[in-house]
């Protein structure tokens, strides 16, 4: 944008071409994180900035971007009731990535309380799942469950198809580890490669 282009917008917006910039033009996920993270500590409810630098931070590898900028929005808004939707999706993942196993599983049953009123998380359910099987063997059974029951909210015209075929993906190898190889095929067969 040019000086003349940038008066037009709002700073929060030039922030936003700033950071996509960052990464698309210039592939620079490091300069698109940092800018996400200064639109977050001015704006810490922007959740539309908090999503794309949790995910900046996931594609840097970099589990403590991921909790770090979220957890500058939960600072100002996680204890509001209802919370904003999907913040404890972010959350719980973010947790789960530094190794807060028993945290992440905390915030995701926080989260997972509102879903009657902010409607279900994919998202929030991957987040469970992770902070479940890294818990330990004892706690595969409970991951598996958990999937399986939470499915029926996965609608593939409603999530995106990466998080759509993810989530089953995750139920799929909690089959196959627990050596229930009939239901992991199944999901293959039926939701991953149906064609």
């Amino acid at each position: 944008l040019d000086d003349k282009e940038k008066e037009k917008w709002s700073w929060r917006e030039c922030k936003y071409v700033e950071a996509w910039r960052s990464w698309v033009l210039m592939s620079d996920p490091v300069g698109c994180y940092n800018t996400l993270a200064e639109v977050v500590n001015r704006h810490p409810t922007d959740l539309f900035a908090v999503k794309r630098g949790h995910i900046m931070g996931l594609i840097l590898g970099d589990g403590q971007k991921m909790l770090d900028i979220v957890e500058t929005a939960a600072n100002v808004c996680g204890k509001a009731v209802p919370p904003p939707r999907y913040l404890h999706g972010m959350w719980a993942f973010g947790l789960e990535q530094q190794g807060c196993y028993k945290d992440a599983e905390r915030i995701a049953k926080e989260g997972l309380a509102f879903e009657t009123t902010l409607g279900p998380d994919a998202w929030l359910d991957h987040g469970m799942a992770h902070a479940l099987y890294f818990q330990g063997r004892d706690r595969l059974e409970d991951a598996e469950r958990f999937l399986k029951e939470r499915s029926s909210t996965w609608s593939k015209e409603a999530l995106h198809p990466f998080l759509y075929t993810h989530c089953w993906w995750h139920l799929a190898l909690l089959h196959c580890e627990r050596g229930n190889f009939d239901d992991c095929l199944a999901i293959f067969d039926e939701r991953l490669w149906p064609e």
